[in-house]
């Protein structure tokens, strides 16, 4: 029987953001507001992160996309669009560069996806022994 691996579709996403070096895999490490995400171990100089998207993969903002407009290094500070409710501390998130926005990218899954519909092996041997009585 063929094994299949599994992974989400946040998983697969963030592994084509590695494989194009186009995504930070973060976590908030205070609380923001609904305009700021706060991740103090994320480096870089003032207003590096612009143009970036933040992409939160928990709490109530996940799924949810947003552009960046300003980075305050001294604090790790992202300000972007509003969200629906303010980044919570601990909040896990994605931030894809400004030319890679994760929807193109779920795009890129998505069709993959289409293009491999029954063009895959599927095993469907029926291998129970029939014996006559």
């Amino acid at each position: 029987m063929p094994t299949v691996a599994t992974q989400t579709q946040v998983q697969i996403r963030r592994s084509v953001g590695y494989l194009l070096g186009a995504v930070y895999a973060g976590t908030t490490t205070s609380a923001g507001t609904v305009t700021t995400t706060v991740d103090s171990t994320l480096k870089g100089g003032a207003d590096e992160h612009r143009g970036k998207w933040v992409h939160p993969t928990s709490g109530g903002n996940s799924g949810s996309t947003k552009q960046a407009t300003a980075f305050t290094a001294a604090s790790g500070t992202i300000t972007h669009d509003a969200f629906s409710t303010a980044m919570a501390n601990s909040v896990t998130f994605d931030l894809f560069d400004e030319d890679l926005p994760p929807a193109r990218i779920d795009d890129f899954i998505n069709r993959a996806v289409r293009d491999a519909t029954g063009r895959v092996l599927i095993d469907a041997t029926d291998r129970t022994v029939h014996t006559s009585t």
